[in-house]
Protein backbone atom coordinates (compact mmCIF):
# COMPACT_ATOMS: atom_id res chain seq x y z
CA UNK A 1 0.00 0.00 0.00
CA UNK A 2 2.79 2.56 0.81
CA UNK A 3 4.39 1.59 -2.35
CA UNK A 4 1.24 1.99 -4.61
CA UNK A 5 1.26 5.58 -4.25
CA UNK A 6 4.81 6.16 -6.21
CA UNK A 7 3.06 4.85 -9.37
CA UNK A 8 2.53 7.33 -11.45
CA UNK A 9 -1.55 6.45 -11.97
CA UNK A 10 -2.41 5.83 -8.38
CA UNK A 11 -0.75 9.41 -8.04
CA UNK A 12 -3.19 10.20 -11.03
CA UNK A 13 -6.05 8.39 -8.68
CA UNK A 14 -5.24 10.02 -5.88
CA UNK A 15 -4.97 13.68 -7.32
CA UNK A 16 -8.38 13.09 -9.51
CA UNK A 17 -10.74 11.36 -7.50
CA UNK A 18 -12.26 14.46 -5.86
CA UNK A 19 -12.86 16.11 -9.11
CA UNK A 20 -14.32 12.43 -10.43
CA UNK A 21 -16.62 11.86 -7.98
CA UNK A 22 -19.13 14.49 -7.00
CA UNK A 23 -18.13 15.62 -3.32
CA UNK A 24 -21.29 13.95 -0.95
CA UNK A 25 -20.11 11.06 -2.92
CA UNK A 26 -16.53 11.06 -2.29
CA UNK A 27 -16.42 10.12 1.11
CA UNK A 28 -18.40 7.22 0.53
CA UNK A 29 -16.39 6.68 -2.36
CA UNK A 30 -13.09 6.16 -0.49
CA UNK A 31 -14.35 4.25 2.47
CA UNK A 32 -15.39 1.57 0.39
CA UNK A 33 -12.74 1.51 -2.23
CA UNK A 34 -9.72 1.06 0.37
CA UNK A 35 -11.91 -0.56 3.29
CA UNK A 36 -14.25 -3.07 0.80
CA UNK A 37 -17.30 -1.55 2.76
CA UNK A 38 -20.35 -1.16 2.23
CA UNK A 39 -23.63 -2.71 0.67
CA UNK A 40 -24.21 -2.87 -2.97
CA UNK A 41 -26.05 -2.65 -5.60
CA UNK A 42 -25.24 0.74 -5.18
CA UNK A 43 -24.76 3.78 -7.67
CA UNK A 44 -21.84 6.52 -7.03
CA UNK A 45 -22.05 9.90 -9.14
CA UNK A 46 -19.45 10.42 -11.71
CA UNK A 47 -18.67 13.53 -13.31
CA UNK A 48 -17.94 13.40 -17.19
CA UNK A 49 -17.28 15.81 -19.58
CA UNK A 50 -21.09 15.38 -20.54
CA UNK A 51 -22.43 15.92 -17.11
CA UNK A 52 -22.84 13.17 -14.58
CA UNK A 53 -23.70 9.62 -15.07
CA UNK A 54 -24.19 6.60 -12.32
CA UNK A 55 -23.49 3.86 -13.57
CA UNK A 56 -25.04 0.90 -11.04
CA UNK A 57 -22.27 -1.49 -9.10
CA UNK A 58 -23.01 -4.93 -7.83
CA UNK A 59 -20.43 -5.72 -5.97
CA UNK A 60 -16.94 -4.30 -4.89
CA UNK A 61 -15.18 -4.99 -7.77
CA UNK A 62 -17.23 -2.82 -9.90
CA UNK A 63 -16.07 0.03 -7.74
CA UNK A 64 -12.43 -0.80 -8.65
CA UNK A 65 -12.83 -0.72 -12.17
CA UNK A 66 -14.65 2.62 -11.94
CA UNK A 67 -11.77 4.00 -9.89
CA UNK A 68 -9.19 2.75 -12.54
CA UNK A 69 -11.19 3.93 -15.53
CA UNK A 70 -12.64 7.50 -14.40
CA UNK A 71 -9.97 8.18 -11.72
CA UNK A 72 -6.88 6.48 -12.50
CA UNK A 73 -7.87 7.04 -16.32
CA UNK A 74 -5.78 3.87 -17.76
CA UNK A 75 -7.69 4.23 -20.64
CA UNK A 76 -7.06 7.47 -21.06
CA UNK A 77 -9.22 9.66 -24.05
CA UNK A 78 -9.67 12.82 -25.11
CA UNK A 79 -13.18 14.57 -25.55
CA UNK A 80 -12.46 14.56 -29.52
CA UNK A 81 -12.49 10.90 -29.36
CA UNK A 82 -14.86 9.81 -32.10
CA UNK A 83 -14.35 5.82 -32.63
CA UNK A 84 -12.71 3.44 -29.71
CA UNK A 85 -13.46 -0.19 -30.09
CA UNK A 86 -13.63 -2.11 -26.22
CA UNK A 87 -12.32 -5.94 -26.44
CA UNK A 88 -13.25 -7.06 -22.77
CA UNK A 89 -16.14 -4.99 -22.43
CA UNK A 90 -16.75 -6.56 -18.98
CA UNK A 91 -20.22 -4.82 -17.75
CA UNK A 92 -19.62 -1.76 -19.28
CA UNK A 93 -17.40 0.84 -17.35
CA UNK A 94 -14.68 1.29 -19.85
CA UNK A 95 -17.22 2.13 -22.71
CA UNK A 96 -19.07 4.39 -20.55
CA UNK A 97 -16.33 6.07 -20.12
CA UNK A 98 -15.75 6.37 -23.88
CA UNK A 99 -19.69 7.81 -24.59
CA UNK A 100 -18.94 10.40 -22.06
CA UNK A 101 -16.27 11.80 -23.30
CA UNK A 102 -18.42 13.60 -26.13
CA UNK A 103 -21.94 13.70 -27.45
CA UNK A 104 -21.49 11.85 -30.40
CA UNK A 105 -18.20 9.69 -29.65
CA UNK A 106 -19.67 5.99 -30.48
CA UNK A 107 -17.65 2.38 -29.01
CA UNK A 108 -17.73 -1.06 -30.56
CA UNK A 109 -17.90 -3.71 -27.30
CA UNK A 110 -17.03 -7.61 -27.43
CA UNK A 111 -17.73 -9.17 -24.73
CA UNK A 112 -18.46 -13.30 -24.42
CA UNK A 113 -19.24 -13.57 -20.48
CA UNK A 114 -23.26 -14.13 -20.81
CA UNK A 115 -23.38 -12.51 -16.67
CA UNK A 116 -21.43 -9.33 -18.11
CA UNK A 117 -23.76 -9.30 -21.67
CA UNK A 118 -26.68 -8.91 -19.59
CA UNK A 119 -25.60 -6.44 -17.26
CA UNK A 120 -23.77 -3.75 -20.03
CA UNK A 121 -27.27 -2.70 -21.33
CA UNK A 122 -28.00 -1.60 -17.95
CA UNK A 123 -24.18 0.34 -17.75
CA UNK A 124 -24.82 2.45 -20.89
CA UNK A 125 -28.70 2.70 -20.66
CA UNK A 126 -29.17 5.54 -22.58
CA UNK A 127 -26.84 5.68 -24.95
CA UNK A 128 -28.44 3.17 -27.43
CA UNK A 129 -27.71 4.10 -30.70
CA UNK A 130 -24.17 5.01 -29.71
CA UNK A 131 -22.58 1.39 -28.99
CA UNK A 132 -22.90 -2.08 -30.22
CA UNK A 133 -21.80 -5.30 -28.56
CA UNK A 134 -20.54 -8.64 -30.46
CA UNK A 135 -21.44 -10.96 -27.94
CA UNK A 136 -18.27 -12.99 -28.65
CA UNK A 137 -14.46 -13.47 -27.68
CA UNK A 138 -12.06 -12.22 -29.80
CA UNK A 139 -9.22 -15.01 -30.71
CA UNK A 140 -7.14 -16.12 -33.49
CA UNK A 141 -10.18 -17.46 -35.60
CA UNK A 142 -13.66 -17.77 -35.69
CA UNK A 143 -15.06 -20.74 -33.66
CA UNK A 144 -15.92 -21.37 -29.89
CA UNK A 145 -13.73 -21.83 -26.96
CA UNK A 146 -13.26 -22.78 -23.65
CA UNK A 147 -13.95 -19.60 -21.38
CA UNK A 148 -12.84 -19.95 -17.76
CA UNK A 149 -15.39 -17.42 -15.10
CA UNK A 150 -16.11 -16.32 -11.74
CA UNK A 151 -18.76 -14.83 -9.56
CA UNK A 152 -17.81 -11.11 -10.37
CA UNK A 153 -17.39 -11.46 -13.91
CA UNK A 154 -14.15 -9.18 -13.90
CA UNK A 155 -11.67 -11.79 -14.17
CA UNK A 156 -12.54 -14.07 -17.21
CA UNK A 157 -10.47 -15.44 -19.64
CA UNK A 158 -8.96 -18.49 -21.37
CA UNK A 159 -6.89 -19.27 -18.94
CA UNK A 160 -8.07 -21.11 -16.01
CA UNK A 161 -6.01 -19.56 -12.98
CA UNK A 162 -7.30 -20.13 -10.09
CA UNK A 163 -10.91 -19.78 -11.85
CA UNK A 164 -13.14 -23.09 -11.20
CA UNK A 165 -15.91 -22.96 -13.84
CA UNK A 166 -16.09 -23.09 -17.15
CA UNK A 167 -18.48 -22.27 -19.86
CA UNK A 168 -18.18 -22.53 -23.98
CA UNK A 169 -18.27 -19.38 -26.26
CA UNK A 170 -18.39 -18.28 -29.53
CA UNK A 171 -15.16 -16.83 -30.71
CA UNK A 172 -14.23 -14.36 -33.75
CA UNK A 173 -11.22 -13.80 -35.35
CA UNK A 174 -9.35 -10.33 -33.63
CA UNK A 175 -8.66 -9.09 -37.47
CA UNK A 176 -12.06 -9.86 -38.51
CA UNK A 177 -13.80 -8.01 -35.81
CA UNK A 178 -11.27 -4.92 -36.72
CA UNK A 179 -12.10 -5.21 -40.34
CA UNK A 180 -15.55 -4.72 -40.00
CA UNK A 181 -15.42 -1.84 -37.67
CA UNK A 182 -12.43 0.06 -40.26
CA UNK A 183 -14.62 -1.01 -42.85
CA UNK A 184 -17.47 1.58 -41.24
CA UNK A 185 -14.67 4.15 -39.73
CA UNK A 186 -11.86 6.08 -41.00
CA UNK A 187 -10.19 5.11 -37.76
CA UNK A 188 -10.16 3.93 -34.48
CA UNK A 189 -9.26 6.38 -31.60
CA UNK A 190 -9.07 3.59 -29.04
CA UNK A 191 -8.69 0.32 -29.09
CA UNK A 192 -8.65 -1.05 -25.13
CA UNK A 193 -7.87 -4.97 -25.10
CA UNK A 194 -8.75 -6.77 -21.39
CA UNK A 195 -9.07 -10.12 -22.01
CA UNK A 196 -7.09 -11.69 -18.93
CA UNK A 197 -3.83 -13.42 -20.65
CA UNK A 198 -4.78 -13.27 -24.62
CA UNK A 199 -3.67 -9.23 -24.90
CA UNK A 200 -0.50 -9.71 -26.08
CA UNK A 201 -1.11 -12.30 -28.72
CA UNK A 202 -3.75 -9.92 -29.59
CA UNK A 203 -2.11 -6.81 -30.10
CA UNK A 204 1.03 -8.39 -31.39
CA UNK A 205 -0.95 -10.05 -34.33
CA UNK A 206 -2.26 -6.65 -35.05
CA UNK A 207 -1.15 -6.09 -39.09
CA UNK A 208 0.29 -3.03 -40.42
CA UNK A 209 -2.95 -2.01 -42.43
CA UNK A 210 -5.01 -1.79 -39.39
CA UNK A 211 -2.36 -0.23 -37.30
CA UNK A 212 -1.88 2.69 -39.36
CA UNK A 213 -5.64 3.50 -38.72
CA UNK A 214 -5.71 2.87 -35.02
CA UNK A 215 -4.04 5.86 -32.43
CA UNK A 216 -4.30 4.51 -29.18
CA UNK A 217 -4.23 0.87 -27.81
CA UNK A 218 -4.40 0.10 -24.46
CA UNK A 219 -3.91 -3.32 -23.01
CA UNK A 220 -3.24 -5.44 -19.48
CA UNK A 221 -0.57 -7.50 -18.81
CA UNK A 222 1.91 -8.03 -15.97
CA UNK A 223 4.36 -7.25 -18.39
CA UNK A 224 5.87 -4.21 -20.06
CA UNK A 225 5.25 -5.05 -23.69
CA UNK A 226 6.61 -2.61 -26.47
CA UNK A 227 4.80 -3.72 -29.64
CA UNK A 228 4.73 -2.17 -33.19
CA UNK A 229 7.48 0.03 -32.07
CA UNK A 230 7.53 1.48 -35.38
CA UNK A 231 4.51 3.44 -35.04
CA UNK A 232 3.89 3.81 -31.31
CA UNK A 233 5.42 4.99 -28.13
CA UNK A 234 5.15 2.98 -25.43
CA UNK A 235 4.20 3.79 -21.55
CA UNK A 236 3.84 0.91 -19.02
CA UNK A 237 1.90 1.66 -15.46
CA UNK A 238 -0.67 -0.08 -13.28
CA UNK A 239 -0.24 -3.26 -15.35
CA UNK A 240 -1.89 -1.41 -18.47
CA UNK A 241 0.57 -0.93 -21.61
CA UNK A 242 -0.51 1.81 -23.90
CA UNK A 243 0.61 2.46 -27.08
CA UNK A 244 0.19 6.49 -28.48
CA UNK A 245 1.18 6.69 -31.86
CA UNK A 246 4.08 8.76 -32.82
CA UNK A 247 3.64 12.07 -32.98
CA UNK A 248 -0.12 12.14 -31.49
CA UNK A 249 -0.29 14.18 -28.20
CA UNK A 250 -0.16 12.16 -25.04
Amino acid sequence: MLRAPLQRGHRRALVTMPRVYRRQDLPEVTRRFMFGRGTYPWAPSVRTPIGVVRPQLDRHDDLLTVNEIFARQDYEAPETLRVAVDVGANIGIASLYFLTRNATSKVYCVEPDPKNIARLPRTLAGFEGRYELQEVAAAACDGEATFYVEPSGRYGGFEQGWKSESITVPTRSFASLLDDVLAREERIDVLKVDTEGSEEALVSSIPAHQLDRIDRIYYETDNSAPFHQDRFRHRFDCQTNALIRNGLAA
